[in-house]
């Protein structure tokens, strides 16, 4: 529908902000430091959600310093890298501090975002709806799972779950578990299950990007700044030395190495595994990998192969990602230009937390010059 009119409730807020995650936080602090107006609208009941509601093993693979927010890093007593509650508890504690909570307004879920004849944007929400001259769309890339089906899936008698389902290994002690995809939750869900005593095989249909995340005692994170300094395929050069120092060949794992090296991969939106174990786990043989390319079919106890090779699994965990979940609000005439953005969902090679800081500074900065045309 076309708003035809602006509600006297809402005219105060010149920007909606959608999601209160790092994105959300960050442009927030961003206008709150120029006295710009905004509402942050957060469909969950609190800050941070998309890391309470994950697995309790859940760590940053980057360190604290790239990975904090404007204006304010993470406690100085804290790890390098955080754990899921200590990045939650930050969350918190920077929007107390930061003045933000008045802002926000939780439980409510952004339904559609239309244009209207006064060249602002009307924000239907589950609760209200918002009439503002910009919208910053900060909900994450990672709002909903993205679960591929295969044919027998219904007919498989054990558990199937996706990696924002899965809690802790406890769950799943002493049983045969295959995990699904290569990349960092794949990573984590695999070593805790192997940690609590399941037998863990993972299924790794691409080719594979792999750095320590911490070499030669640093974090892989404050390397990446070479990145600024050098062409990338230097940088991927360099990471792929690194990464063969390390490691040695991927072939020695069971896994293909990915043409393109680590930054370039970045670049690209493909983000590196940041080794935390799981290969030393590999080739202990402490966690298998299937030698096989392509998933056919499920059985009723187990999966099927792509020459027919059957094995028996009681649970399956698929960590094949997430999507955006932005297209049933986000039209093509949406642009930056007619005050519509988008922030977390770009890619660099320094990685997603520096470039999101970046990117809010740069819209609050436009926010900021719009309001005084």
């Amino acid at each position: 529908r076309i708003c035809a009119r602006m509600d006297a409730a809402h005219a105060a807020y010149d920007t909606v902000i959608v999601g209160a995650g790092f994105s959300g936080l960050a442009i927030a602090a961003h206008l709150s430091k120029r006295g710009l107006s905004f509402v942050l609208i957060e469909r969950s009941d609190r800050i941070g959600s998309s890391w309470k509601e994950r697995y309790e093993c859940l760590r940053l693979n980057t360190d604290k310093w790239t990975s904090s927010l404007p204006f304010l890093g993470f406690p100085c007593c804290e790890e390098v890298f955080p754990s899921r509650d200590a990045v939650v508890n930050y969350y918190e504690s920077y929007a107390e501090i930061m003045g933000l909570r008045p802002q926000m307004r939780f439980n409510e879920t952004v339904l559609s975002i239309t244009p209207s004849p006064l060249s602002v944007w009307c924000v239907h929400t589950s609760s209200t709806t918002y009439h503002v001259r910009h919208v910053v769309l900060a909900a994450g890339p990672d709002r909903v799972p993205n679960t591929p089906t295969f044919p027998g899936q219904e007919a498989f008698t054990g558990s199937i779950l996706h990696s924002s389902d899965f809690t802790t290994g406890r769950s799943f002690a002493h049983r045969k578990v295959l995990v699904i995809g290569f990349g960092n939750s794949a990573m984590d869900v695999a070593l805790e299950c192997c940690k609590n005593g399941a037998d863990v095989s993972m299924f790794v249909r691409s080719p594979v990007v792999v750095v320590p995340r911490k070499p030669f005692g640093l974090p892989a994170s404050l390397l990446s700044v070479i990145a600024d300094f050098v062409p990338t395929c230097v940088s991927d050069a360099l990471g792929n030395m690194i990464t063969f120092l390390f490691f040695g060949r991927m072939s020695r794992y069971g896994l293909a190495k990915a043409p393109e090296g680590p930054y370039t991969a970045m670049l690209s939106g493909r983000i590196p595994v940041l080794d935390r174990g799981i290969m030393r786990a590999i080739y202990r043989r402490d966690i298998g990998v299937l030698p096989h390319r392509e998933l056919s079919r499920f059985t009723s106890d187990g999966v099927c192969f792509d020459n027919e090779t059957t094995y028996s699994f009681e649970v399956v965990v698929f960590c094949t990602g997430f999507t955006a979940g932005l297209e049933s609000l986000v039209t093509s005439d949406m642009t930056e230009a007619k005050g519509v953005f988008r922030l977390g969902y770009e890619t660099s090679y320094r990685g997603y937390f520096p470039a999101t800081r970046r990117k809010a500074r740069l819209i609050a900065r436009a926010l900021s010059e719009r309001k005084r045309v």
